[in-house]
């Protein structure tokens, strides 16, 4: 009867240590917790826990228990290939009882300067292993000279099993906690990088721009100094050809067939002397430059209208100041892009074209009577791509050295070109004049 009722309390007490050990979340105070309610069911005076390193070669050894009131120091990487300990963690041997007073000592059995003087009589080590997988060996140590019995090996396994448990969740925990903390890591590299990226890219896409609207003022000039050649060159000399042709005429008389052949040469002189007016003056008009965008616009509605056939309505305020001169020069060749894309691609038969001037921007405005643009052709003309086009592109350059922003819509009806350009302040320009006229005087002086 005392035998149940003994043996009813030490399975009370195992079962409670167990609970311990399944409620427990902290490693720090889990063997203080579970080893103080074990003691009353098993002996021991000290408590070792081997551990498997990462590389599975090695084991750490440290002692969770001890009663003298020195402990000994824990080992971090003891060879697996030495020791009881060792031959367990690889054999995965569930128990094994060793008592170094009736066995003889073995120098590299265990490493333990307890067992070389004969401090610890009994020892009984057992696994610590969960799914198949040994991690560790916990190991009691006793000075009574009674050796563990069969009971007690049963009691340890049995806690060392819970034991295995609560130490891979540890371990899974831990490894979440150092997986979280690379992730932090990894973020912030990904987004120091990503931040570099966006930089270098901001900076490549700025110098880009800087080239694009340089290659665009070269384009501009050069147009220019081109129109200019064949107005003051080519065309005077096409027109002394003319002249020459004419004295030439008067010599011979209207029935001389070199007459007849010489009419025909001044009239394909004329011809040529008039297209390379045109030629010139769509390359840059000197109304542009002399009288401004409205006249230069009007004059050059009036021959898109002659050559293409289509119907252009100019609506453009009358009597008002000129624009600024890079704004003008803007707006004209985005009217001569925008008219060349309508009489290419839009089928329409009638183009409005419309400017008007508010106090802080002026807004410029195309529309046609087209079939319109496809919605996927639109989304990937509204993007900057290989699609868009150089005339698109160009356009886009002119609008952002600008400032200002353009808009594409479309629909079956027809396609609008919306362009909004900010003016400059006025007192910004009555203090620039003021700041040239002071640099004038200053000079002058």
């Amino acid at each position: 009867m005392l035998n149940a009722f003994y043996s009813f309390g030490r399975e009370a007490l195992l079962l409670e240590t167990v609970s311990i050990v399944a409620r427990c979340r902290n490693p720090q105070t889990f063997w203080t917790e579970t080893l103080g309610r074990l003691k009353w069911i098993i002996d021991f005076t000290r408590v070792d826990v081997a551990l498997r390193n990462l590389d599975q070669r090695t084991y750490s050894l440290q002692t969770v228990f001890e009663l003298r009131p020195v402990p000994l120091a824990s080992e971090v990487a003891l060879p697996v290939s030495r020791g009881i300990v060792g031959k367990m963690l690889r054999s995965g041997e569930a128990c094994h009882l060793f008592q170094p007073g009736i066995e003889p000592f073995e120098g590299d059995c265990i490493v333990d300067e307890g067992l070389e003087d004969g401090s610890l009589l009994s020892i009984l080590s057992v696994t610590l292993e969960t799914n198949g997988t040994v991690l560790g060996v916990l190991s009691f140590g006793s000075t009574e000279e009674r050796g563990y019995c069969h009971r007690d090996m049963e009691i340890a396994s049995r806690f060392a099993t819970h034991a295995a448990i609560a130490i891979q969740n540890w371990q899974h925990l831990m490894k979440l906690k150092e997986d979280a903390i690379l992730l932090d890591l990894a973020g912030d590299r990904l987004r120091d990088s990503q931040a570099t990226l966006e930089t270098l890219v901001g900076e490549r896409t700025a110098a880009l721009r800087r080239v694009t609207q340089r290659l665009l003022k070269i384009q501009d000039e050069e147009r220019r100094r081109i129109a200019r050649d064949l107005h003051d060159s080519t065309s005077q000399i096409l027109a002394g050809a003319m002249m020459n042709i004419g004295a030439l005429q008067a010599q011979f008389g209207k029935e001389d067939p070199t007459s007849g052949a010489l009419a025909e040469i001044a009239d394909l002189a004329d011809r040529a002397l008039q297209e390379i007016r045109t030629t010139s003056y769509l390359l840059h008009p000197p109304l542009l430059d002399e009288i401004g965008l409205s006249s230069a616009a009007r004059w050059y509605v009036e021959g898109f209208s002659k050559r293409s056939g289509i119907q252009v309505d100019l609506d453009f305020p009358s009597g008002s100041e000129r624009l600024p001169s890079d704004i003008e020069m803007g707006l004209f060749r985005i009217l001569q892009e925008t008219l060349t894309n309508v009489h290419r691609h839009s089928g329409a038969s009638i183009v409005s074209v419309g400017l008007e001037k508010q106090l802080e921007a002026v807004n410029f405005e195309v529309k046609d009577n087209g079939h319109g643009i496809a919605p996927e052709l639109l989304e990937r003309l509204q993007k900057i791509t290989m699609e868009s086009g150089v005339g698109l592109a160009g356009m886009r350059e002119r609008v952002s050295e600008l400032n200002g922003k353009l808009e594409m819509e479309s629909n079956p009806h027809g396609t609008t070109v919306r362009v909004r350009v900010p003016l400059p302040c006025a007192d910004h320009l009555a203090n620039s004049d003021q700041l040239e006229d002071r640099s004038r005087c200053t000079a002058a002086a």
